[in-house]
């Protein structure tokens, strides 16, 4: 396709749903280590309109207001159960039984890290074994939304209530890839959250986007070491109009920072493009699995791992409780409970106990096993498995303050998970305190969740963003001799043409409203002998790129828009819209001679 286009740009009308079509706003928050869930009703907004379930592994002897993300399937691959009682269970099962078992836990990260992200995707269980991916987020979503909906029957009474009455809303990390959020976007279809017909009712939430809604109606009050009687909301205190903050939402998996700005009509625009990395929590638990191979070898750890499933989640998930404690800062003895068959597989060494096996590494006086059942870490020892991941945080957010568009902002809200850390906020306002105020929720692990209820109700009030990556499409230009490379000229027709050229339709580190509608003209087939054209498209983290053969371009794996095109060589009247609707893109092609258009959603995920 050749292209002579013009860009404009107008305002659209949005495809955000509208909340006053739906009963109630449902957020699932899914997350590295604990996933839930939150609702209101669309009658009511603000805080105190969100309900939350308390009462997850009441069963288990807890009630907290998230339960592990965790999936165990049966040996058939069917469901058996997700959270607190996948645990459960998968700890009921005696260790050749369990092998038969598909165990997931941590699995979010996949969608991070595999750079060849697909729909034949797959997950290691816990017993080795592997199922496609989609299978497991699918399992984990359908559990977690039928939940919700049981939770809001038996507190309305109203049994008809279901699934067309709610505006769902799905929390993703705002660093994502595109293919990972079309990931999960799928994966709820797949479970039966909504139709692909009706993608409306689904709406993708950026994590820190969520947490900033959440954050703007608290009151000062509401965060750790603020005044206790302070009553007065953030908005009326230190976020007033163009005022520029940083959300750092910190959880189980990454980092995700996001900057952004109050503007007069009460709507947030966003300053810079999100940035973090997988810095989240889960690295101090990979501090202290090293730990372990220090101490006990690591032959005999993976070997223990392997072996003892069930018993090694168990120690796993009584360090992940502990971590979470004040007991650290304050000087406490961090005791972690080791399973019995820990200290009885745990092989002798020249007669020594295992007290002996630590000293060859460390001090008694730091790390010992008291009563032949707990592990016994000193405070010094438990800050050191924080230090690199924490390091890897405070060299991050350094970076991204010492940018210019940051120097106006003044504070700081730290959310997430990991943020409910005492270690991490001392770390974090030890590092930046003096010259940012850093604000952190009481519950810091819930400020996503409810935010993305609020967002789901008020999903216009975020009115722009910046991009990450730059989409456009391939097309030929006229070949201008000193301009373009020898290698791109090609005759058509007897015209020389230069191919392979990157049309850009947005760049990386551009602001987009939520709602604009971008047109290009001018576009036309090459000849009269094509009747139709094949859009793709393509994306790159850059926004200098030229050409779509250049190395930092990758090839969008979905469809395209196919376009019939009779006559349209004629008189260039191909047209292209984009319309920007909440975090994804909507391409329609129109040939205005004929009328006949196509549109697609972006689609980044490829078949395999």
């Amino acid at each position: 396709m050749q292209s002579t286009s013009e860009d404009e740009r107008e305002r659209g009308d949005l495809f955000l749903s509208s909340p006053i079509t739906f009963i109630a706003v449902v957020a699932i928050d899914f997350g590295t280590t604990f996933s839930g869930f939150a609702f209101a009703f669309n009658n009511k907004d603000g805080e105190k309109s969100i309900h939350m379930n308390k009462e997850w592994g009441t069963d288990q002897g807890y009630s907290t207001m998230k339960t592990p993300t965790c999936l165990l399937l049966n040996p058939d691959k069917s469901f058996n159960s997700f959270g607190y009682e996948a645990q459960d269970r998968y700890a009921d099962l005696e260790e050749e039984e369990a092998c038969q078992y598909f165990y997931f836990d941590s699995f979010k990260m996949i969608l991070h890290n595999n750079e060849n992200l697909n729909r034949n995707t797959t997950l290691e269980a816990g017993n080795g074994e592997h199922m496609i991916a989609l299978d497991v987020f699918k399992y984990s979503i359908k559990y977690l939304y039928t939940r919700a909906l049981e939770v809001i029957q038996e507190r309305t009474g109203d049994e008809n209530f279901g699934m067309s009455d709610v505006q769902w809303v799905l929390t993703v990390p705002a660093i994502w890839k595109p293919a990972a959020k079309q990931f999960m976007r799928e994966a709820a279809y797949q479970a039966g959250l909504a139709c692909p017909s009706n993608p409306e009712q689904i709406l993708i939430a950026l994590e820190p986007e969520a947490a900033s809604f959440y954050c703007m109606e608290q009151k000062m009050r509401d965060f750790v070491a603020e005044s206790g009687t302070n009553d007065a909301l953030v908005t009326d205190t230190i976020a007033r109009i163009e005022t520029q903050y940083v959300v750092v939402d910190i959880g189980g998996g990454t980092l995700d920072v996001t900057v952004h700005e109050l503007l007069e009509n009460g709507g947030i625009r966003e300053l810079y493009k999100a940035t973090g990395g997988t810095f989240g929590g889960q690295n101090v638990n990979r501090q202290f699995r090293i730990l372990l191979e220090t101490i006990f070898t690591k032959s005999f750890i993976d070997h223990y791992a392997r072996q003892n499933p069930v018993d090694w989640l168990c120690l796993m998930n009584d360090f992940e409780v502990k971590k979470r404690g004040k007991r650290i800062c304050e000087g406490g003895t961090t005791r972690i409970r080791l399973p019995g068959s820990f200290i009885s597989k745990f092989p002798s060494h020249k007669g020594w106990d295992i007290n002996t096996a630590i000293q060859q590494h460390c001090s008694l006086d730091e790390i010992k096993v008291v009563r032949n059942e707990y592990l016994c870490l000193e405070p010094k020892v438990m800050k050191q498995l924080f230090n690199p991941v924490m390091d890897d945080i405070i060299s991050h957010l350094s970076n991204l303050f010492a940018q210019p568009e940051l120097s106006k902002v003044k504070f700081a809200f730290l959310v997430g998970g990991f943020a409910d850390s005492a270690v991490l906020q001392k770390r974090i306002k030890k590092h930046f305190g003096q010259t940012y105020r850093i604000l952190v929720p009481q519950y810091a692990s819930l400020a996503v969740v409810q935010g993305a209820v609020m967002f789901g109700q008020k999903p216009h009030k975020f009115e722009s963003r910046i991009m990450t990556t730059t989409y456009g499409i391939r097309v030929l230009k006229l070949f201008l001799d000193g301009l373009h490379p020898e290698s791109k000229r090609e005759i058509i027709t007897g015209i020389p043409r230069c191919k392979d050229v990157f049309f850009k339709l947005v760049k990386a580190n551009e602001e987009v409203k939520v709602g604009e509608k971008r047109r290009f003209t001018g576009f036309a087939p090459v000849t009269g002998e094509q009747q139709q054209v094949k859009v793709d498209f393509y994306q790159s983290d850059r926004s200098d790129v030229e050409f779509v053969t250049d190395p930092e371009v990758l090839k969008a794996p979905g469809p395209g828009l196919v376009l019939e095109t009779p006559e349209a060589w004629k008189t260039k009247d191909i047209e292209i819209n984009l319309l920007f609707g909440g975090t994804e893109i909507k391409v329609t092609a129109v040939n205005l001679t004929s009328n006949q258009q196509s549109t697609v959603y972006l689609d980044f995920l490829a078949s395999s």
